[in-house]
């Protein structure tokens, strides 16, 4: 088959595309950076999917594309809060203009969002707003396309995915591997207790690419506290970091019911091997 898709550099959407090219499927990636895949099976084109000139691509050039994944946004909470603005276009103006492709070659759509869409705006995540806003707007684009077109549109929501991430990344479990992997002290704001889920990327990958609901939430089915988190990485890495709670309001607790899924990889095998994909490259920059 042949996929379009956006966001391709990305952590979620370069995993995707190498999944699919070693499934022999053919890709056009679209991003502004350009993703570490060398395969004659996949084409790269430079694009902000905000601009309006996408629609002039000439798709059928390369290949006639069978479906869509629109995985294209900010999703690093630094890259979010640094350029907030860049952050909700991509996610409305762009999935405009991605929706105008699908509509043109009449093909499905997966819009991947986010379980944060249910989230009210607070002190405790009002940073993340133009994320979050963003992508419920983006849902609510979908919906219309729906209505109006008569689509084949599925959203997938996802929980927290984690993986083999940049070493940059500034998400909660790469940046407590780091630590770890340093015996650094990992620090935890509030009392730790707040809860999250975490599905490692290999399930995700194979969720997607199997997707056939129009609305579906991914994850949410392993919840651990973001202390207990952090304990169990410094046992896993073998570490002598400690955990230190600050005295300064945390995240807020995302413990909600999720009782469709489940997650085909534990939390301590998900763990062990992101561990050892970090490891390689604490060890790397440290030379």
């Amino acid at each position: 088959m042949n996929y379009i898709i956006t966001g391709s550099s990305g952590f979620i959407g370069s995993s995707l595309c190498k999944k699919l090219i070693k499934d022999n499927n053919f890709v056009i990636g679209i991003d502004s950076k350009f993703p570490s895949i060398n395969n004659l099976n996949y084409t790269h084109i430079d694009y902000d999917i905000s601009s309006s000139s996408i629609l002039d691509i000439n798709f059928e050039s390369i290949f006639i594309p069978d479906i869509i994944y629109n995985l294209a946004s900010p999703t690093i909470p630094k890259d979010c809060i640094d350029s907030p603005e860049k952050t909700f276009k991509t996610n409305t103006i762009g999935t405009i203009n991605i929706l105008e492709i699908a509509k043109k070659y009449n093909i499905p759509l997966i819009q991947v969002s986010t379980i944060r869409v249910f989230e009210p705006i607070t002190e405790s995540n009002k940073k993340l707003e133009c994320y979050i806003n963003g992508k419920k707007e983006s849902e609510s684009i979908c919906n219309r396309y729906i209505t109006n077109y008569n689509m084949d549109i599925r959203i997938a929501r996802l929980f927290s995915v984690y993986g083999k991430m940049s070493i940059n990344d500034s998400r909660v479990i790469p940046v407590f591997i780091k630590k770890a992997l340093k015996d650094e002290n990992i620090e935890i704001w509030g009392t730790g207790e707040q809860q999250d889920s975490f599905t490692y990327i290999d399930d995700i990958i194979d969720d997607l690419i199997n997707l056939e609901d129009p609305i579906v939430e991914l994850g949410g089915d392993i919840w651990i506290s973001i202390k207990d988190l952090a304990n169990k990485i410094i046992s896993l890495a073998n570490s002598n970091s400690k955990v230190i709670l600050i005295d300064k309001p945390g995240t807020a607790d995302r413990k909600t019911m999720q009782k469709n899924y489940k997650s085909r990889t534990s939390l301590d095998d998900g763990l062990l091997k992101t561990i050892e994909y970090y490891r390689d490259l604490v060890q790397r920059s440290s030379c």
